[in-house]
Parts: C-alpha cells; structure tokens; sequence
C-alpha cells in the first residue's frame, strides 16, 4: 500500500503469481481501476482479484462510511485501504461478511505477525484467510494459486522478489492467503 494524505492509505499494486496489477483510487472510496500493463481488468478476467478481494474484505476488523463529503476508515487505516481494494476487485464487504460468516479468528500481534480469520458459508464451505508479514504468511504456505484456480508448489523465492521490488518502489508490502477447510473445521 502508498501512503496518502491525512493518514489515507490505499493498495497501489497487486502482484500475483503471473502478474503485477496497478490499482487508482482515492483514498478510502471502493471505486478505482485495476489494470495490467496499462489495460483495464475486471475479476471475471482475473479471478485471483476477487478471490484476494475477498481475503481482504473478511480477514479485516474495519469498515468504511460514506458520508455526503468523503468515505472514511473506521478502525485501522490499512485495513480501510484493503476494504477499498476490495470494493475495486468486485467484493463488497458487508455482503462478504453476510455470506461468509467469521466463526473464529487470531488477532494480529506483533510477535507472530499477522491475522487469520475462519469463516462459514450458508452452504457448508469453510476456508481460513490471513493477512500479515510476507516473510510469516510465505513460512506458513506451501502452495500458491494458479491463474486456472488450481494450486502450484510454493515459489518462495520468486514471491521474496517480488516483495521486495514492490518495497523498493516505497510500498508497504503485506501478504495474503487463503485455504479451504473441511466445513466442520473449528
């Protein structure tokens, strides 16, 4: 994420394993664009972009509001960004939350580095979403996301890369996974 004024931020990139994409948007609004290589591009192009949409919207303890001036972060300004990134990849939080229940969570600390949040569907899905440090979330994951929504082995050294070249741009970088779990998993 950039920083912005007033203590705004918002999600300026998104790399995945394929691609690296640019976000637009002001500040905490849910409206921008998401492109690659200079090309407008929608989720139903790249399904990666709600699938991290989603992972952004529920593994999050913020929430947005409108008001007749502005939108505006209640809770933690990252988390805010990451809401409104979600709004641009096609997530709408509160219909997220609706639909994918949270049934548990793990609160970020500072000594493990970072959050992860259960959810439940109303049709017996359950999968778990975490945000954190990209060094913890690459240590905990095994496998990442193809563009065809399978799984490949891990490539952590190409996603330590990555990372990188986005800090060396002077972005803050934070990771995001997701895993699908058994619906009775607690």
């Amino acid at each position: 994420t950039g920083t912005l004024t007033r203590n705004e931020m918002a999600v300026a990139s998104v790399v995945t394993h394929d691609a690296v994409f640019a976000v637009t948007g002001a500040g905490y609004a849910p409206v921008g664009e998401i492109s690659r290589a200079g090309r407008a591009v929608t989720a139903a192009e790249y399904p990666l972009l709600a699938e991290l949409g989603r992972a952004a919207a529920l593994c999050n303890d913020a929430a947005l509001r409108e008001t007749e001036a502005e939108w505006s972060v209640e809770g933690d300004p990252m988390e805010g960004a990451l809401l409104a990134f979600a709004g641009k990849a096609g997530s709408e939080a509160r219909q997220e939350r609706d639909t994918w229940v949270r049934t548990d969570a793990i609160a970020f600390d500072s000594k493990h580095r970072f959050m992860a949040t259960l959810h439940h569907d109303h049709e017996g899905h359950a999968g778990i979403y975490v945000k954190g440090a990209p060094e913890r979330i690459l240590a905990m994951c095994d496998a990442q996301r193809n563009a065809s929504g399978d799984s490949d082995p891990l490539q952590r050294d190409d996603w330590r890369e990555k990372a990188d070249a986005i800090a060396g741009q002077g972005q803050r970088v934070l990771a995001l996974a997701a895993r699908p779990v058994p619906p009775e998993h607690t």
